[in-house]
């Protein structure tokens, strides 16, 4: 076995290592019965034509949009319901073939609104139906009884095709259907091979299969060949030209569980106990090996991704390359949809994606990328790839790094700054050239400073000696080319606090902002001041930690947590937007303009705006994207015009598209033509799908005036013909819908755009509804683009009156008219009220009375038996011998075992002193003095005795534990605690100790 994983490892490097697929094959959705799932096994899975995926188990069957998990019922025992197929007639409607027989999906609106899996009415039974085949109007079914076909429709006309010599015969034991691409289909039984063409007509077919006979399991076709596989003799291939059976080279052995293949000639194999194969038929086999080439393509296994190696069904959609699996005990998972638009950075043996990357600066032909365990320095032109770490650095978490006078100047979080020279690091790495690679400072403050960042000083006014370069931790320091100190500014010569700067940028008139935990700062260098104070009312001066960008007009733009700040550089205006409410997003790394507009990074990924912050793409995990986090000021654009920036995932680069994009007209203002000619250029289309095709919108849940509406309602209304009825009564309902879509991506951070008939676009989120009010009567349409997308999925909502509309009028009019009538009957209903409610105050006192009088009678009833019963039992304790005590002893203990009277909830010692002819007191004595007992904890041992018989009584499976116990005679408030007093355990201990389990 391992000499073929790593036969199939070689296959999978040198034929699919150029292969480009919009799912990212090695991130993998789990889905469990923990989020949903009817059963834990998956033996089938099919996505129908609206984009919604019926995951078929041992179970029943689920429905599954991508986010979301529905369990759709269905009337059968449970052992009955084991999903084999699912097939989509073609008029919609779903059909699956379980143990119980055919049974599919509707909405029984009689019943209830929701979806439900109904028994088909045929006119034949079938039992146990294993495979199904839709051939234009008609349904083969594959069954234990035979071939069945099928005519759906009101009666289900069933026409049975026998295969064998009888119904009995063992060929008649269907296990798998498949077409065979010309209009017929292939058919298996357990032991034989059969043909059916477009006529109805089966042959079968003359093959020995020999070892393998009642080992069969499933077929399927591909490019003339069909494909068998059986239960310990792995894949075999039958030529029906030739009437030649060969084994495939890549499964020999072990159990195929499933097969199904795409138009493109790939085959895609489910082995229980072994993963899943995708093979390519159409490849040649390798020299020298016996059997017949398959081609492999890919290996899925635990090793890949996949929770285990039981599977049960493999198969992949062709339009997005996504691919699902069926698993033994694990559920599903499917491959996420991507349509990349970031590139994240690797060269050689170098990765970004692992590693949590803080910084990074390009100096051609050098890449220097600061992480927190080093830096890694990269020159592709030399292919050269070298990595710094604490010993060479003094620090590892390197969080700047700047280009200054040759060589890269590394500010570490953890070590002070040091430098780099990168043209001695490209050289054969001896101990001398190490050293002279990286140089560390002489002064002490800057070899232990905890540095944030590194910049070069503006010098742009010509005021400056150049060049200069800055360095900020809780101080600014000024270095000059040879990287000795020409100036420092802390809390003892500045304005500066002590505590922590963060960001600086230096203005068009060469000052410098610093941020920091303690708001903001200006330096001018040309006096070397650093002041916090003097700033306009009202100014965003108190804003801690911001992030730093000049704009095209030279104005600063600095972001924080609170937004969006801008400001002239002598500060004569200033402005703000809440950028982050807009965004929908919590955290704004760094904002960085060119010239079609602004890069926000944020914690729900990364965001190019248009220069009026109002229009917007948005870049996340469906995109590429390996971390939504952005990290703070790590962002650059190169030469050529591509973005570069950091997440806790990489480092990325979103290329430049050299043609402008397409125009999306007629949206927005009524009577308006909005174009995206002025739309930001640096993203390519976001049309998802191969070609270009949107995916379908879904609404897992749509609410309207607080009801929601079912699953069935929901999945017709998300249908484009279909419409929403909304009822209208003297006001405006809300709409709430919950908007997905249905591409099967990871969906954190996706937006959406929206409008109602010709209002102005909104922009909205998946994890949010969109909220829709102020509707009026008529028809309304709902327009909703995928951020990007040129086209819109338009829907219908119509607002009607309803009932209550029509009865409000007939109120108010009727109230207008009785107006009059109505102010008399309120007063005479005013004053009949103040009467009752007084004479409830009476009859409440006087019932007070009486209650607290009878309280007293029975306290003093109470005393009095309670005094009597002392009296009789101190006589009948002195009259009273042992002899009688052992005597009435052994018949309360015949007579609780031969009439079992303990099952009596509510049995009294009095009950039982009159079955055995003899007084109250006088068995309460004898049991408390002879046999040392209450009569409750008497009765009660009895009770557990006969629990503990009926809990271990598999006839009894079915009754809980408190079922039991009351059975037996216990209440609900005593059985615990009686119980934990004799067995020094709870019911449920006691019962794991016993090998039983409830």
């Amino acid at each position: 076995m391992k000499r073929i994983l790593l036969y199939l490892l070689y296959i999978y490097i040198h034929v699919c290592a150029g292969t480009t697929v919009l799912a990212q094959t090695d991130h993998f959705r789990h889905v469990s019965i923990d989020e949903g799932l009817a059963g834990d096994c998956v033996y089938r899975i099919l996505k129908d034509s609206r984009g919604l995926t019926w995951v078929g188990t041992n179970r029943g069957v689920s429905l599954y949009d991508g986010q979301h998990v529905t369990s759709i019922p269905c009337d059968v025992r449970r052992s009955m319901n084991l999903v084999h197929d699912i097939v989509e007639l073609p008029d919609g409607s779903i059909v699956a073939a379980m143990k119980a027989g055919l049974f599919e999906v509707k909405s029984e609106r009689v019943k209830s609104e929701k979806l439900e899996f109904v028994a088909c009415p045929l006119s034949i039974p079938v039992a146990d139906a294993r495979s199904l085949l839709v051939m234009g109007d008609t349904l083969l079914v594959g069954s234990a009884d035979g071939l069945m076909m099928v005519q759906p429709g009101n009666n289900w006309y069933v026409q049975p095709l026998t295969l064998g010599n009888s119904r009995m015969a063992r060929d008649n034991r269907i296990v798998d259907l498949c077409t065979d691409g010309k209009g017929g289909a292939w058919v298996i039984s357990s032991s034989s091979l059969f043909h059916v063409d477009s006529n109805m007509q089966t042959q079968r077919e003359e093959v020995d299969f020999g070892s393998v006979r009642d080992g069969l399991r499933c077929v399927c076709s591909v490019n003339g060949q069909v494909y068998i596989g059986t239960s310990w003799q792995g894949l075999l291939r039958y030529d029906p030209v030739q009437h030649t059976l060969n084994k495939v080279e890549e499964v020999q052995e072990g159990v195929v569980a499933d097969l199904n293949a795409d138009t493109e000639g790939h085959l895609f194999v489910a082995l229980d106990g072994a993963g899943a194969l995708e093979l390519s038929p159409t490849q040649s086999p390798l020299p020298n090996r016996g059997g017949v080439g398959g081609g492999a393509i890919r290996h899925y296994s635990s090793a890949t991704g996949l929770p285990t190696n039981g599977v049960y069904t493999f198969w992949r959609e062709e339009k997005t390359g996504l691919s699902f699996f069926g698993f033994y005990r694990y559920g599903m998972a499917h491959s996420l949809y991507c349509n990349p638009t970031v590139e994240t950075y690797h060269y050689g043996a170098f990765d970004s994606h692992e590693q949590h990357v803080r910084s990074f600066c390009i100096h051609y032909p050098w890449k220097a990328i600061g992480t927190r365990e080093g830096l890694w320095l990269i020159n592709e032109q030399d292919s050269d790839i070298r990595h710094f770490g604490h010993d060479e650095m003094g620090g590892s978490n390197v969080l700047s790094i700047a280009w200054f006078a040759g060589r890269f100047v590394v500010a570490t979080f953890d070590g002070g700054l040091c430098y780099i020279d990168p043209y001695t690091s490209t050289r054969p790495p001896v101990a001398s050239t190490l050293q002279r690679t990286v140089t560390r400072p002489d002064e002490a403050v800057l070899r232990k400073g905890n540095f944030t960042k590194v910049g070069v000083v503006d010098s742009s006014t010509g005021s400056l000696e150049a060049p200069l370069l800055m360095a900020i931790s809780d101080r600014v320091i000024i270095l000059n080319d040879s990287m000795h100190i020409k100036a420092q500014y802390d809390s003892r010569n500045s304005e500066l606090s002590g505590a922590v700067l963060t960001d600086f940028i230096f203005d068009r008139t060469g000052k410098a902002w610093l941020s920091g935990t303690n708001g903001l700062a200006l330096y001018d260098p040309a006096n070397g001041v650093i002041q916090r104070t003097g700033f306009p009312d009202g100014f965003f001066n108190k804003e801690i930690s911001m992030s730093f960008a000049l704009d095209k007009h030279g104005d600063v733009l600095a972001v924080s947590e609170n937004g969006l700040f801008r400001s002239s550089p002598d500060l004569s205006r200033w402005d703000s937007l809440d950028l982050a409410d807009k965004l929908d997003v919590s955290t704004i790394s760094f904002i960085a303009p060119q010239s079609e507009g602004y890069w926000v990074g944020t914690d729900r990924g990364l965001f190019l705006m248009d220069n009026l912050f109002e229009r917007f793409r948005h870049i996340g995990l469906a995109e590429g994207l390996n971390s939504l986090f952005c990290n703070p000021q790590s962002c650059l654009i190169d030469s050529a015009g591509d973005f570069w920036f950091s997440t806790w995932g990489g480092v990325h680069k979103v290329k430049r598209r050299p043609t402008p994009a397409p125009s999306r007209r007629g949206r927005g203002e009524a009577g308006a033509q909005h174009t995206f000619d002025n739309y930001p250029e640096a993203l390519p289309s976001f049309t998802g799908g191969v070609g270009g095709g949107s995916f379908p919108v879904f609404f897992p849940d749509i609410i309207v005036d607080g009801r929601h509406l079912p699953l069935s309602d929901c999945i017709r209304i998300s249908t484009q013909t279909s419409k929403l009825s909304v009822g209208w009564n003297f006001g405006q309902e809300s709409v709430e819908m919950d908007v997905m879509m249905l591409d099967y991506a990871d969906g954190r951070g996706r937006y959406i755009e929206w409008s109602i008939d010709d209002e102005p676009i909104k922009v909205a989120t998946e994890r949010r509804p969109l909220r829709i009010s102020g509707l009026w009567l008529g028809h309304h349409k709902l327009h909703i683009y995928r951020l990007g997308d040129l086209q819109a999925q338009t829907f219908t909502i119509s607002v009607w009156p309803n009932a209550a509309f029509w009865f409000e009028v007939a109120f108010v009019l009727l109230l207008f008219i009785s107006i009059p009538l109505l102010i008399g009957y309120q007063r005479r209903v005013m004053r009949a009220r103040a009467l009752r409610k007084r004479k409830r105050a009476i009859e409440m006192e006087v019932h007070a009375r009486e209650a607290v009088e009878r309280h007293i009678q029975e306290e003093k009833r109470q005393r009095q038996e309670a005094e009597e019963a002392r009296r009789a039992a101190m006589y009948q304790r002195s009259r009273s011998s042992h002899e009688e005590y052992r005597r009435l002893l052994r018949e309360l203990k015949r007579f609780m075992e031969d009439e079992r009277p303990y099952r009596q909830a509510d049995l009294r010692v009095a009950d039982v002193a009159r079955a055995l002819h003899t007084t109250p007191n006088k068995l309460s004595q004898m049991l408390s003095q002879h046999a040392e007992v209450t009569f409750y904890d008497f009765i009660n041992d009895y009770r557990i005795e006969e629990f503990k018989r009926r809990a271990l009584d598999d006839k009894y499976t079915h009754l809980s534990t408190l079922a039991i116990a009351e059975k037996c005679g216990f209440k609900k408030t005593t059985f615990y605690s009686a119980f934990a007093k004799k067995e020094g355990c709870t019911p449920a201990e006691w019962l794991a100790r016993q090998g039983k389990k409830r």
